[in-house]
């Protein structure tokens, strides 16, 4: 059983590699994107990558960087004894064992642990990034304020991971033997499907290199098509892990179908992920299934749950039609700011957007204006 984990994690991870690479498209991930070592702070990569990262973002001057290195040194020997990654992986382990042996009690006080380490760990960065404010321009302290707000964001992601969830949910639910081999087999299921999925990069790679070669182009028209069939083509790996949950619960008593909406209630997920779960017509469906239905009911279930899965596809084609439209309106404004700019700034700019579609980090930002502080002049430029 425990290879059979090993096994299923590991494509957990392949899925979740994918889910990366379809951030090409997102310049807004910057370098504080999920890339390698995990999410930056405690528990992500090593102290010195955060700070270096941190700097390279902040693009600090001399005598910023001088008192910044001064900041890391006097927080570098707390960032190691808080030894967060080994601390949670041992709490992991110690709640796994105490759900083994049954003992509830201690695997929910071991998760509030966790909880607990998690938050200090929280606590530590946010003291880091508030020693660091003062020492910033008001440009600055804005890029700073998103960075917060997206490590933030990486961190709810990191302990909503739906490859922990699943590594933990037999032992929440006891399953019996028959409950085992179903459990088992909707895992291979899903690994054929994600087998079937990482097959899509290569789909999609030709199609992002024309929609590049369009922007290049200008052919807004053919941009806009583009990410339209992109985003239609890209799979949802939430849907496949509602769909292994919603076919688990088929085969649970109903006990065990509390434990495991118990469970899924207290896993914290990316932001707008709940609002998407409130709107999701499949959860109507599930909870329908768990009256006790007349044969009569159930057919009718069935008959409205076949009529609702083609609306809801009809619903998703709408939505690649607004990302088309959306798509539209990007090539429009771009061209736009394009009018306004020199040939020199254009080429920058066109460098720029290239860099950004590809997940990389562009040229730094510079002050706006010549010496710190001052102001550009007003007016359009020269566009010889």
């Amino acid at each position: 059983m425990t290879s059979r984990f090993f096994a299923v994690g590991a494509t957990l991870l392949l899925l979740c590699a994918a889910g990366v690479a379809q951030e090409t498209e997102r310049p807004d991930r910057g370098r504080f994107g999920r890339g390698q070592g995990g999410p930056p702070g405690p528990g992500g990569p090593n102290f010195e990558m955060l700070s270096q990262r941190l700097a390279d973002q902040l693009d600090l001057d001399d005598q910023q960087r001088a008192s910044y290195d001064e900041i890391v040194a006097s927080f570098r020997e707390r960032f190691a004894q808080s030894g967060q990654g080994e601390q949670m992986r041992d709490l992991m382990r110690q709640m796994r064992e105490a759900r083994q042996a049954g003992d509830d009690a201690l695997a929910e006080d071991l998760r509030r642990k966790m909880d607990e380490t998690r938050r200090a760990g929280e606590t530590l960065r946010e003291e880091f990034l508030s020693q660091v404010e003062p020492i910033l321009r008001p440009e600055q302290v804005e890029r700073l304020a998103t960075i917060r707000e997206r490590l933030g964001n990486m961190e709810r992601q990191r302990f909503g991971n739906p490859m922990q969830q699943i590594e933990e949910l037999r032992d929440v639910l006891r399953l019996d033997d028959q409950q085992n081999r179903h459990f088992d087999e909707l895992l291979a299921d899903m690994r054929e499907q994600m087998r079937s999925q990482r097959g899509m990069g290569a789909e999609l790679r030709p199609l992002i290199e024309e929609q590049r070669a369009a922007q290049e182009a200008g052919d807004e028209e053919k941009v806009a098509e583009l990410r339209a069939r992109i985003a239609e083509l890209r799979p949802d790996p939430r849907e496949m892990f509602d769909n292994f949950y919603a076919d688990l619960e088929k085969v649970l008593r109903a006990d065990q179908v509390q434990a495991l909406h118990d469970f899924r209630a207290r896993q914290p997920g990316p932001q707008g992920q709940d609002r998407a779960a409130r709107t999701d017509v499949r959860s109507l469906f599930r909870e329908a299934r768990r009256l006790d239905l007349s044969r009569d009911q159930a057919d009718d279930l069935a008959d409205l749950e076949e009529t609702a899965g083609r609306a809801n596809r009809d619903a998703r084609r709408e939505r690649a039609a607004a990302a088309q439209a959306q798509a539209a309106l990007y090539e429009r404004v771009k061209q736009q700011i394009i009018e306004i700019l020199t040939p020199e700034q254009r080429q920058q700019f066109e460098r720029n957007l290239q860099r950004a579609e590809r997940g990389e980090r562009g040229e730094r930002a510079r002050p706006r204006g010549g010496a710190e502080g001052e102001r550009p002049p007003r007016g359009r430029p020269d566009r010889r």
